[in-house]
């Protein structure tokens, strides 16, 4: 069997600047142990699964190397984008459904940007020592690491600049213990420059992604954060966030809130186009 696949590189223009994700179009007859094999080979932090949808305009499955997840942002924006591109969805109607385990996701494309309506966003109130958060990553902390859930669980939090991010040295062992101990995806972490501009680093190594290079998800988590620390107007109701730097990176994600929901945005680029042999 073999299966036509796009690897497109997200929240990015430019080629190899973003985060890849892999798309394999056609999926419905794969079985959900093929589809983790074939992930896991890829070795992307993601790898999306495009099959067909009685309610929406396409199906969507998405796995990390070692799981499935419910939803992720950049697999989702670099999918709708894929299929724009392709054809495979008529650029003109401009808003699309699609069909994912956490439910039914409002896809908008306008001037060459994919946006995602996060579904529904949750935090929970884990009991986590702030000091066994500083040892995993290295640098203090300047907020509450809150338990998000926006596809994944990202505990999130800040600290105080860019050079503090950039300062981060993770402890894998501890981040991995920490996330079994929590029952979170990973650690995201984030801080706010002089020009009210985001920046953030995501760290998931239980799901087999040691650092995220742009996390769609993630952004979403740090939007949810800023506004249930009552810190949203520090940002306004739209705003621009940067990841990937220490990855040499140059990830841009567009934020945007729209009543009570989060909108995540960018551009993306198709880099590779193949086919796939899978028996």
């Amino acid at each position: 069997m073999k299966l036509n696949f796009d690897q497109v590189d997200v929240f990015s223009s430019v080629p190899f600047m973003g985060n890849p994700v892999a798309v394999i179009y056609d999926a419905d007859n794969l079985s959900e142990y093929e589809m983790q094999r074939i992930a896991n080979w890829t070795n992307l932090s993601e790898t999306t699964f495009v099959q067909s949808s009685m309610v929406g305009d396409y199906k969507l499955r998405i796995f990390t190397p070692r799981s499935e997840l419910k939803f992720a942002g950049h697999p989702t924006v670099g999918t709708a984008f894929a299929l724009i591109a392709s054809g495979k969805l008529d650029v003109e109607k401009k808003e699309y459904i699609q069909d994912c385990q956490a439910g039914l996701v409002q896809i908008r494309y306008e001037n060459g940007v994919v946006y995602a309506r996060v579904p529904a966003i949750t935090s929970f109130d884990k009991i986590i020592d702030s000091s066994e958060v500083e040892e995993a990553i290295g640098v203090p902390i300047t907020s509450k690491p809150i338990a998000i859930d926006s596809g994944p669980i990202w505990l999130t939090f800040s600290v105080a600049n860019k050079d503090t991010l950039n300062q981060i040295s993770i402890d894998f062992q501890k981040t991995l213990t920490l996330s079994k101990i929590a029952g979170i995806s990973g650690l995201n972490v984030y801080c706010i420059d002089d020009n009210k501009e985001v920046h953030l680093r995501t760290f998931a190594p239980i799901l087999g992604v040691p650092e995220d290079p742009v996390c769609g998800s993630g952004n979403a988590a740090v939007a949810a954060h800023l506004k249930i620390s009552g810190k949203s107007e520090l940002v306004g109701e739209k705003y621009t966030a940067y990841q990937g730097a220490a990855m040499g990176r140059n990830g841009i994600v567009q934020v945007i809130y729209e009543n009570d929901d989060i909108y995540i945005g960018g551009k993306s680029v198709v880099v590779i186009n193949g086919k796939m042999k899978i028996k």
